[in-house]
C-alpha cells in the first residue's frame, strides 16, 4: 500500500458579521467593532439595536453642528449686508457730499464680514471673534472721532452686539459638538 500524500493545510479567516473585520476564530468579542461574535442571537440583535441607536445620535449631533454653524455665518452675512446697505442709504441720502472714503470703507467693512461669514463654515469660533472686534473696534474709533456717535443708533448697536455674541454663542456650541463627536464621547 502507497501513503497518499498529505492534504495541504487549508487556513480559514473568521470574519466579524457585523464589520467583515478579520477576527480570530477565538475570539468571544471583534477586536474591531465590539460585535459579540460568540454571542446568543439575542446578544447579536441588541447589539445591532444600540448601534443603530448611536448611529442616529451621531447623525443628531452632526446636524445640530451644521446648524450651529450656519447660525454662525448667517450672523456674519446679515452684518455684511448691513453695512452694504448703509453705503446704499449714504449714496441716496447723499449724505457723502463728494467724500468717497467714507462709502469705500464701507464696502470694504461689508467685504470683509463677508469673507468672515465664509471662513464661517471652518472656523466659526475665530470667524464670529474677529467680526466682533472689528464692530467694536469701528465702534471705538468712531466715538474717537465723534464721542456723541456713540449714542447715535444706539438701540441698533446694541442689537448688532447682541446678534454677535448669540452667534459666538452658536460658534461655541458647534465647536463643542465638534470636540464630541471627534473623540466618539457622549
Amino acid at each position: 500500500m502507497t501513503e497518499s500524500p498529505p492534504l495541504p493545510v487549508v487556513e480559514t479567516t473568521a470574519v466579524c458579521g457585523h464589520c467583515a473585520e478579520k477576527i480570530n476564530e477565538t475570539d468571544f468579542f471583534c477586536q474591531a467593532c465590539g460585535f459579540p461574535v460568540k454571542g446568543s442571537d439575542a446578544e447579536k440583535k441588541i447589539f445591532a439595536y444600540r448601534q443603530g441607536f448611536k448611529k442616529a445620535d451621531d447623525n443628531a449631533d452632526l446636524n445640530m453642528l451644521q446648524k450651529k454653524i450656519k447660525t454662525a455665518g448667517t450672523t456674519l452675512y446679515v452684518l455684511s449686508g448691513i453695512f452694504f446697505l448703509y453705503v446704499i442709504a449714504l449714496f441716496f441720502i447723499n449724505k457723502t457730499s463728494g467724500n468717497i472714503a467714507t462709502p469705500v470703507t464701507y464696502i470694504v467693512i461689508s467685504f470683509i464680514f463677508l469673507l468672515l461669514g465664509f471662513g464661517a463654515s471652518k472656523k466659526p469660533v475665530a470667524s464670529i471673534i474677529s467680526g466682533l472686534v472689528l464692530y467694536i473696534l469701528l465702534l471705538a474709533q468712531a466715538t474717537i472721532v465723534n464721542p456723541a456717535s456713540l449714542l447715535n443708533g444706539a438701540f441698533f448697536k446694541v442689537i448688532i452686539i447682541g446678534y454677535l455674541i448669540k452667534g459666538l454663542r452658536s460658534a461655541l456650541e458647534a465647536e463643542k459638538i465638534k470636540n464630541q463627536l471627534s473623540k466618539g464621547w457622549k
